[in-house]
């Protein structure tokens, strides 16, 4: 009886050694499989954000080419090519990610851009179809704000020209877009890419779009206009408290219209300068087949009780262009305005009494006056400057 006592006990710890060990096999079975199956997820993780950052790079370099781009217009030549990239950093500081990049003319007005994406084991190539247009296409643009005062109207002349009316920014920050009460606003609210229109737009109860509202696909990128090298000038003489500037290209100083002066723009007139004010009573004016193209190395400010005056009601006649020093645009103009300004790093403030009809490009579009804010469709004409490259379809190719 004891032996047989014996011999189950052994048996016993016999069966629970067995169980010992196949559980701990088991789990060593199963252990090795999640380390397995952690190490798979670490490395697929890995690729997906080795995919993500080789695009990023891609894209940096479309970027950078587009810029170069529209640098070389701005410049005046229409030669594209040799402009191209190889192996630059994405980071600096790291040095890991990199891009290269192409360019391709692809006819008169259109260009093809090819760049492609380094880092680790991951390639990606994308590529953009880029068309020349009109950077008054944008009509008012203000890269990081806008708004618009109560009761502002909005439209397009001629109202024939199959152009809708149009705002944009490419802030995606909330309220990036304000539109006060009391406003309807018939035309399209563009965002920037990435952008909520819910968020970025704040728009009273009161007022109303009647219009499509949208991020927009990619940022916009303006350099600024180069400036005509012209030699110093002086200021005709005044007669009658008018001065008569004839057809030409100036370099004048600072200019300054006192009250009750007065300065007539005959035929077509280019003009580099510092700074130029009108003060309250002083008046510039266009006359019929004259034109102004006037270069701000500085601000532009058209005081209350100002007068600028367009003849030929084109806005084509009249485009002031500031430099990067140009960091205020001021129209408080008596009576409507018919003009283009393009000054990418400049605050832009309308407070007319009368119309604004033309496009405003600036760093923000504060809308002050109760008139129309209208675009000149005359305007959007690619083939006149200025002009610019920008990009009508992107893809990326399967590798």
């Amino acid at each position: 009886m004891n032996k047989r006592r014996k011999s189950f006990k052994k048996c016993e710890r016999g069966s629970i050694v067995g169980l010992v060990l196949v559980i701990g096999v088991c789990l060593a079975i199963i252990g090795w499989g999640m380390l397995r199956m952690g190490f798979g997820s670490r490395v697929i993780s890995s690729q997906n954000n080795s995919t993500v950052v080789a695009r990023e790079a891609a894209d940096a370099g479309l970027t950078e080419a587009l810029h170069l781009l529209n640098q070389r217009l701005f410049s005046g030549s229409m030669d594209f090519s040799g402009i191209n990239g190889s192996d630059v950093q994405l980071n600096p500081a790291y040095s890991q990610p990199t891009y290269s990049y192409a360019v391709e003319p692809n006819g008169i007005a259109t260009v093809l851009i090819h760049s492609t994406g380094y880092y680790r084991d991951q390639v990606k190539k994308v590529h953009a179809l880029s068309t020349l247009a009109s950077i008054w296409d944008n009509q008012f643009y203000g890269e990081f704000s806008i708004e618009i005062g109560s009761y502002a109207g909005v439209g397009v002349v001629p109202p024939d020209s199959g152009i809708a009316f149009s705002v944009r920014t490419d802030s995606d920050d909330p309220g990036a877009i304000k539109l006060h009460p009391n406003l309807e606003f018939n035309g399209a609210v563009i965002v920037g890419p990435g952008g909520d229109p819910d968020v970025v737009i704040s728009d009273k109860s009161s007022s109303i779009i009647n219009g499509p509202t949208y991020a927009a696909s990619e940022y916009l990128d303006f350099p600024y206009k180069p400036v005509p090298e012209v030699g110093a000038s002086t200021l005709p003489p005044s007669s009658g408290g008018i001065t008569t500037i004839p057809a030409g290209m100036y370099g004048f100083p600072p200019i300054s219209i006192g009250n009750s002066e007065k300065i007539y723009i005959d035929g077509e007139v280019t003009i580099v300068t510092n700074s130029f004010d009108i003060k309250n009573g002083g008046e510039i004016r266009i006359l019929t087949g004259g034109s102004l193209a006037l270069y701000v190395d500085g601000n532009f400010i058209a005081d209350n009780g100002s007068y600028i005056y367009n003849d030929d009601m084109q806005a084509a006649r009249m485009k002031i262009y500031g430099s990067e020093n140009c960091t205020k645009v001021e129209i408080k103009n008596s009576g409507d305005f018919w003009g283009a300004i393009y000054a990418p790093n400049a605050a832009l403030e309308i407070k007319n009494t009368g119309d604004y009809i033309g496009s405003f490009i600036g760093s923000s579009i504060d809308v002050k006056n109760s008139g129309q804010l209208i675009f000149d469709a005359t305007l959007s004409n690619p083939v006149e400057e200025p002009s610019y490259f920008s990009i009508q379809r992107w893809w990326e190719e399967a590798i």
